[in-house]
């Protein structure tokens, strides 16, 4: 299958229970991320208050429900004092007393009201499973309508200001293609964490060689966000401050190849009416340094 053939696909696509095809009458196997678990329920407030040393989180005019207990939630400046301000908590809700009242896995790290914060689904799991499960050597997962938080696993451990994040959603094969019904967002790591007095985040997708099956990586309808506001991406100094998380984070991206040679990366990645938004370093990065090496990104 060449580039121009699977956009073709792409284009004609259309679902009809566990199947996408084109006008040739080719069929490619799906799955989709809700089959795993998946939830588009993220939720952003204003006004998170917490106290310094206590796992218990108000916030007025939310709407908890008993339901949303292990869910994930990352409150700015809720975190660990870092000397100049507070990092991110990340944490996972334990439980919901209240529509404005919760308790959560970690206790907090400041005395603070007025805090911005998402909580959501834990979608790092479902979208892992759906990537294990995707057909070979070509198949759909599809995305239905909703913004999907993913984040990192090591954003949630204990120590996570000691070592360094890994990449979330890991990619080693080719011949999937991710495909957003409607208004289907992914979004990312926005809070950060302090390692080696930096301030980190992570990418949401990561092509990690050696990659397998040398099929197009497709991308249709979404849209990537890196969980942060344009309002707060105004300063651009390398590195981003362990203190402040602010500057121009070098891990922040929504898709990274990691290449420790020129060889076993697939050819082609195809984008096709996506939005990148929101991300603090480059959009896109290729860290394997090989001159030799090109990947073909289209529309």
């Amino acid at each position: 299958m060449n580039v121009g053939n699977a956009v073709r696909c792409l284009l004609c696509a259309v679902f009809a229970g566990a199947f996408v095809g084109d006008l040739s009458g080719t069929a490619y196997a799906s799955v989709n991320v809700t089959d795993f678990g998946a939830q588009g329920d993220l939720l952003t407030f204003t006004n998170f208050t917490t106290v310094s040393n206590s796992a218990s989180v108000v916030c007025p005019g939310g709407s908890f429900l008993p339901t949303d207990t292990q869910k994930a939630v990352e409150i700015i400046g809720g975190g660990t004092w870092e000397g100049q301000s507070n990092q991110t908590l990340f944490a996972y809700i334990t439980g919901v007393s209240s529509p404005s009242n919760i308790t959560v896995s970690v206790p907090a790290g400041a005395t603070a009201s007025g805090l911005t914060g998402v909580y959501g689904t834990d979608n790092y799991g479902p979208f892992t499973n759906a990537i294990a499960k995707c057909p070979l050597p070509t198949g759909t997962i599809v995305i239905p309508s909703g913004n999907y938080l993913i984040l990192p696993r090591d954003a949630f451990s204990t120590n996570a200001h000691t070592s360094a994040l890994g990449y979330t959603l890991v990619l080693k094969r080719g011949g999937i293609t991710f495909f957003g019904q409607d208004q289907a967002v992914l979004t990312g790591m926005g809070g950060w964490l302090n390692y080696n007095n930096q301030g980190q985040r992570s990418s949401l997708f990561v092509m990690q060689a050696p990659m397998t099956n040398n099929y197009p990586l497709i991308f249709s309808n979404l849209t990537f966000d890196g969980g942060v506001s344009v309002g707060e991406i105004h300063n651009l100094s390398y590195p981003p401050s362990g203190s402040t998380g602010v500057g121009w984070d070098g891990t922040h991206h929504w898709m990274v190849t990691c290449v420790p040679s020129s060889s076993g990366m697939i050819d082609s990645l195809v984008m096709e009416n996506c939005t990148i938004r929101h991300w603090r370093g480059e959009m896109m990065e290729d860290t394997s340094g090989s001159p030799n090496l090109f990947l073909y990104v289209t529309n």
